[in-house]
């Protein structure tokens, strides 16, 4: 007996309709989720690039599983051309960090891995020519990063970048500020944004480092005679 196939056969075509219908729309839904993120991405891509790339997130040449306390000098000299509008550094730096530009400390806080770029105008201390800049990195657990540019006009954004060619030195020396020591090393580079644990930084204007600018008068004063056999600099501090 031959079986009657005329409402089988539209049953099972009817079911591979539906199955594709359902394939289509999840297709569909995926590949609209995913040209979102990556549009999304683009977009914050776009927006970092504009800050800062194409720095490098840099640190000291260590083993971070240590564990270890660490303290080092990130240092770069450069020359900056006459035309320029404005000289601004770009840093952000885990956990804490002090700049200095061109022998003088101009700021440093304690971030303690904040998403955050500070941003310097250093034009009145930059000058044609040779600059330079110094930051001091500390980390309590040896883990950390630093990342910096330099802008000098719309057209020169990222002038300077921390990469390969910034130096490190691993002991504070009396005139580290102003040049290297005879023993440095280069950096260990970390990678371009998003890397690690900072994502894609966001800005803020940076404090300067202000002076005390008053002075008060000792209540009482009293005279001791006594010798200083030794004066050490340790971390830049004289003890």
């Amino acid at each position: 007996m031959t079986p009657n196939h005329s409402f089988y056969v539209p049953f099972v075509e009817e079911a591979d309709r539906t199955l594709m219908r359902h394939l289509t729309a999840m297709l569909v839904i995926v590949t609209t989720l995913f040209a979102g993120a990556v549009e999304l991405h683009r977009f914050y891509s776009q927006k970092f690039h504009d800050t800062t790339a194409p720095a490098k997130w840099i640190w000291c040449r260590t083993r971070m599983s240590r564990g270890s306390a660490l303290a080092f000098f990130a240092t770069r000299e450069f020359d900056l051309p006459p035309n320029r509008n404005y000289t601004k550094i770009k840093i952000a730096a885990d956990p804490q960090y002090t700049l200095y530009f061109n022998g003088r400390e101009i700021a440093g806080r304690e971030t303690a891995g904040e998403r955050t770029v500070d941003v310097y105008d250093v034009s009145a201390l930059a000058r044609d020519g040779r600059n330079r800049i110094v930051v001091a990195m500390r980390s309590a657990n040896g883990v950390g990063g630093l990342l910096v540019s330099v802008d000098i006009t719309r057209e020169l954004e990222n002038f300077v970048v921390t990469d390969d060619r910034w130096r490190i030195a691993t002991a504070w020396a009396p005139g580290l500020p102003l040049r290297d020591p005879r023993s440095t090393e280069p950096p260990m580079i970390i990678g371009e944004p998003p890397v690690g644990r900072w994502n894609f930084p966001g800005s803020r204007r940076g404090e300067f480092t202000t002076t005390s600018g008053t002075t008060l008068a000792p209540r009482e004063a009293a005279a001791y005679i006594a010798r200083l056999p030794e004066v050490k600099v340790i971390s830049g501090v004289a003890v």
